[in-house]
């Protein structure tokens, strides 16, 4: 709870969003998935990202999407990279190129910057709430 009641992001999501915005955001900040980092016995990645590490975005994590605008074009053009990258690979699952891409590019654009930036690993959780 001591994020909660510390969260300035979360007292601004609370007074200026829609309920469901604000359930998103609180449960992204206080209950989070954090993806684990890969093991020697079991790899996540089979092929050379051509995009920049989410990482790189760490400081402005959850940061209230108005304030970090100069930097949301950058995060928006690398999302489009990772599309693009998804897009060659076997996990479509047989769906055309223009909804898998529609979808990802809805997840990573709009659903992951509501109201704060949140990145795909910020919370594994986040992509249950979205589908």
């Amino acid at each position: 709870m001591k994020a909660i009641e510390s969260s300035g992001a979360l007292i601004s999501a609370f007074n200026n969003l829609k309920q469901e915005e604000f359930a998103v955001t609180l449960l992204s900040q206080a209950y989070p998935q954090r993806a684990k980092k890969p093991s020697r016995k079991f790899a996540h990645m089979d092929m050379e990202a051509k995009f920049q590490d989410f990482r790189t975005w760490q400081a402005v994590e959850f940061k209230p999407v108005q304030d970090i605008s100069a930097v949301k074009k950058e995060i928006m053009a690398n999302n489009e990279t990772v599309i693009a990258q998804f897009l060659e690979t076997d996990l479509r699952l047989g769906l055309p190129d223009k909804i898998v891409g529609d979808l990802v590019k809805s997840y990573l654009n709009d659903y992951l910057l509501i109201s704060d930036f949140r990145m795909a690993t910020s919370n594994l959780s986040d992509l249950t709430v979205f589908i």
